[in-house]
């Protein structure tokens, strides 16, 4: 029988972190109508398959390889396997409130209207986080992308959320929507904001957004994912994901080089912000400056790959 739900997990060589989160996903409740679970191995070299295996009987999980590198080829093969007539995508390193699945599905049938549905998003930081990271992680580097401000229901065209939680209908596959595979994690590579680029252009095409606030994971972050190197990387795939995105808007804009001019004044400021708040001894705007500058660097760097597309009227 075709399942309700489908929910889609995309890994690679995580196999301890995903065998948590599956252990996490027996305690969902099953929406009516049931649901099935597609974990896809992006070449994975350690033991995904026989964790998945682990599991056989206590989830209906399908484990699946996809051997072409880059997170947004596995979900796009998990698109053409789900048989579900609610995608829900979330991450291999979270744990779902067990009304997770009810909720969303709740929330499709109450808004037949709208095509995407945002869970929230919450953070289980290791005990010695200090709480500069909690406050600034969250806020600069989208470790939680939950509108926290906004109440249930719809949200203002526009309003992305985070991969780790967000559900679509089905009839997006029929209209030939797919991740871009130029974007997203690949191996250890990363260029940030696949999801939001698939919804960006959902909403261009007219889709709306609804707000699931009860529809509640926990990413669990590690204290690998905080270190001083993997937040530098962090900031710098979201700047060259803003890059992809951005790239053809630079016809609009006065540039030297390839980069627009307000970009590279902005360098510059954040440069000398950065280091007048280190003469200052100001932790906090060190931590903000620094990182803001290795963003536009990032963007930066992705936009010298591309030549510019002039567009009617841009300033030369």
């Amino acid at each position: 029988m075709r399942p309700r739900i489908s929910v889609l997990i995309a890994t690679y060589n995580r196999a301890k972190i995903l065998r948590e989160t599956l252990e996490a996903m027996t305690n969902l409740v099953s929406p009516p109508g049931g649901w099935e679970l597609i974990v896809i191995d992006n070449n994975s070299t350690d033991h995904t398959k026989s964790v998945c295996s682990e599991f056989a009987e206590a989830l209906p999980i399908r484990y699946v390889f996809e051997r072409q590198q880059g997170k947004n080829y596995a979900l796009n093969t998990g698109f053409e396997l789900a048989r579900g007539d609610l995608l829900v995508f979330t991450d291999d390193d979270v744990t779902p409130d067990s009304r997770w699945l009810l909720e969303h599905v709740g929330a499709s049938k109450k808004w037949q209207p709208y095509t995407i549905f945002l869970g929230s998003i919450t953070c289980s930081w290791p005990d010695d986080t200090p709480d500069l990271i909690r406050r600034r992680v969250v806020q600069w580097l989208d470790f939680t992308s939950s509108p926290v401000a906004q109440k249930k229901g719809p949200l203002p065209s526009g309003h992305c959320g985070a991969g780790a939680n967000f559900a679509v209908r089905r009839s997006i596959i029929d209209e030939g929507f797919r991740y871009d595979p130029r974007v997203g994690p690949c191996g250890t590579g990363r260029i940030a904001g696949s999801e939001t680029e698939l919804q960006r252009r959902l909403f261009k095409a007219g889709h709306r957004a609804v707000y699931v606030p009860d529809a509640k994971i926990v990413h669990r972050v590690r204290s690998i994912e905080l270190g001083s190197a993997a937040l530098r990387n962090r900031s710098w795939g979201f700047g060259r994901g803003t890059g992809f995105r951005t790239k053809d808007q630079r016809g609009q804009w006065r540039c030297i080089c390839g980069i627009p001019l307000w970009v590279l004044k902005k360098v510059l400021l954040l440069g000398f912000t950065w280091v007048a708040k280190k003469i200052r001894k100001d932790t906090e705007g060190v931590f903000v400056a620094k990182h803001k500058l290795i963003f536009h660097l990032g963007m930066i760097s992705y936009w010298r790959s591309y030549p510019i597309k002039r567009t009617e009227g841009a300033a030369r």
